[in-house]
């Protein structure tokens, strides 16, 4: 209901969709480096940086694999990558949760071939116990409309929540607004 946040929410999306999408690869020989500089890149000392931007370019090389790229540029029928980012993302900006539904024709051997953003203010986190802590996803439209996803089918980005409850508070993403 703010405009304000609402403008600074729509100028970060619009430069989020406004990056592209890069693949990269890690090969066996250069985990070590790619641990260190993932390490490094969090350090506000200028020389762990420049260490940091030399591992990256040492550890990954950027590459082209079909599928991937064919869904990233089209993540389903209803929407364009601009439109999928944008809905994402201001999910995960306004909430603290990004829920992501993976759908295709062997979700056993994850092969997707779609992927839709689902309204994170209707997810419910489904606990298999504590040590089972995600068994499923449910999106709850109505009363008496639940619909349930395995959760290899539903990918989860969330923010930091510090709220740590025996009813699974912590599962969930702290809204960056709270």
């Amino acid at each position: 209901g703010n405009s304000d946040v609402y403008t600074c929410i729509d100028l970060i999306l619009r430069k989020l969709a406004a990056c592209p999408i890069l693949v990269y690869e890690v090969t066996k020989e250069n985990q070590s480096k790619y641990r260190q500089y993932k390490t490094l890149r969090q350090s506000p000392e200028l020389s762990a940086q420049i260490k940091s931007k030399v591992l990256e370019l040492k550890s990954m090389k950027e590459v082209y694999q079909k599928d991937i790229s064919d869904l990233l540029a089209a993540p389903n029928k209803q929407q364009t990558t601009s439109d999928f980012i944008h809905e994402l993302g201001g999910f995960f900006l306004l909430s603290g949760n990004g829920y992501l539904y993976l759908n295709g024709p062997s979700p056993e051997k994850k092969v997707w071939s779609e992927m839709f953003p689902l309204p994170s203010q209707y997810m419910e986190i489904i606990s298999g116990g504590m040590f089972d802590p995600v068994k499923a996803y449910r999106l709850i439209w109505s009363y008496n409309n639940l619909i349930d996803f395995p959760s290899e089918q539903v990918a989860h980005i969330k923010t930091f929540n510090p709220h740590y409850s025996v009813t699974g508070q912590q599962l969930y993403g702290m809204s960056p607004l709270r």
